[in-house]
C-alpha cells in the first residue's frame, strides 16, 4: 500500500470548479458474509489473498486518487476550439485530449493515445472520464496548497479509462502495466490548517478496475461497496487509513474487507503502529491485528465457524510484499 498525500483529481478540481452543491452518500452497508462465495483461505494462501485482494487493489485506487496530479491540460498545446470543446496535443504530439465544458460544474475528458505528464516516464491515456463538482468550500482555487483551507467533493464517471504504464509523481510502478477503470466514484478531498491534516476519501458502489501486469496476467476488481479513506498529518507525516469493501476479484471470488480500528502509520507513514482488518470470503475469515513497530498478528478461521487457529506473528512489509 503506497502512502501519498496529494489530493485526488487536484488539477481537474480547479478546471471543473463550479457552484453546484449536491449531497453525496457513502458506500452503503455491509453485505452479510453468508451471501459471499469466495475461496477457502488457510495458512498456505492467506499472504497471496492479502496481496492480490487488498494491497494490489489499494495501489490501483491510489492511482485513481492521484489522477489529477498527472493530468493538467494547461501544460499542453491547444490547437482547436469549437464552441465548448477544446482540443489539445499531448506530449507525444500524435495523441490528443478533448476537453468539453458540459456545464459550469462538469467537464468531460476524452483521451486518444495521449501521453502525460511532462515528466518521464509518461503514462498513456485512452478513453473517457467525466468529472462533476458536487460541493466545495474554502480556497478551492489554491488546491493542493496546504497553506490554505479548502474542501471539495467530486464525482468521476469512467468509461474504459485506460492507463498504460501508470505513473504517480513521475515514477512508474511497473512497465507495460495497464489499468482500465469503469463506473463511478465520489471523491472528497480537504485540507485543514489548524490540524495540519489532508483528508482524501473515495467511495463507490459500482467501480470496476481491470489490472493487467507486464506478464499479461489480468485481475479484475468489481466493487459493490467501497470506501478508501486516508487522513494524513503533514506536521509529523503520520497517516490513518480506513479501507472497507465488498468485491468480486479474479482468483478469489467474493471478498469483504472491514478495517476497525483504522490502520495507523507513523514515522513518516512508513511503520504500521496499530489497527485491525478482517477479511472474509464467506468460506473463511482472516484477522490482521497490528501490535506496533510493523508487527502483525494473523489469525485464520479456515472453516468460517468462529474457531480461529493460533495467531501467526509476522512483519507488515513481509506480509504485504513491500520488501
Amino acid at each position: 500500500m503506497h502512502i501519498r498525500k496529494k489530493s485526488l483529481l487536484s488539477a481537474l478540481s480547479i478546471i471543473a470548479f463550479g457552484t453546484a452543491v449536491v449531497s453525496c452518500g457513502g458506500s452503503g452497508g455491509s453485505t452479510p458474509a453468508a451471501t459471499l462465495n469466495g475461496i477457502t483461505i488457510d495458512a498456505n494462501n492467506y499472504e497471496a489473498v492479502l496481496r492480490s485482494g487488498v494491497v494490489a487493489s489499494a495501489d490501483t485506487l491510489e492511482d485513481l486518487i492521484n489522477l489529477g496530479d498527472e493530468i493538467d491540460p494547461s501544460t499542453l498545446d491547444l490547437f482547436q476550439i469549437n464552441n465548448n470543446v477544446s482540443s489539445y496535443r499531448c506530449n507525444n504530439q500524435d495523441g490528443t485530449l478533448q476537453y468539453t465544458q458540459i456545464n459550469p460544474s462538469t467537464i468531460e475528458l476524452v483521451f486518444t493515445n495521449c501521453d502525460l505528464p511532462r515528466n518521464s516516464p509518461t503514462t498513456r491515456y485512452n478513453n473517457k472520464v467525466v468529472v462533476e463538482v458536487l460541493s466545495s468550500s474554502g480556497n478551492v482555487d489554491q488546491i493542493p496548497d496546504i497553506n490554505f483551507n479548502w474542501s471539495l467533493t467530486q464525482k468521476a464517471t469512467f468509461t474504459d479509462l485506460t492507463l498504460s504504464d501508470p505513473v504517480t509523481g513521475g515514477v512508474a510502478r511497473e512497465v507495460n502495466q495497464t489499468i482500465v477503470y469503469n463506473g463511478d466514484a465520489v471523491v472528497l478531498q480537504s485540507n485543514t490548517m489548524a490540524s495540519s491534516s489532508l483528508h482524501n476519501q473515495l467511495t463507490s458502489s459500482n467501480l470496476t478496475v481491470d489490472n493487467t501486469d507486464s506478464s499479461g496476467n489480468q485481475v479484475s476488481y468489481q466493487y459493490s461497496q467501497l470506501l478508501y479513506d486516508t487522513l494524513s498529518n503533514y506536521s509529523n507525516d503520520n497517516t490513518d487509513i480506513d479501507y472497507d469493501f465488498t468485491a468480486n476479484i479474479t482468483g478469489i471470488g467474493d471478498i469483504q474487507l472491514t478495517t476497525n480500528p483504522v490502520l495507523k502509520f507513523v514515522t513518516n507513514a512508513a511503520t504500521l503502529d496499530s489497527g485491525s482488518t478482517v477479511l472474509t470470503t464467506g468460506k473463511s475469515t482472516v484477522k490482521f491485528e497490528a501490535t506496533g513497530n510493523n508487527a502483525v498478528d494473523v489469525s485464520i478461521d479456515p472453516e468460517n465457524d468462529g474457531t480461529f487457529e493460533a495467531p501467526i506473528t509476522t512483519d507488515w512489509n513481509v506480509l504485504t510484499g513491500s520488501n
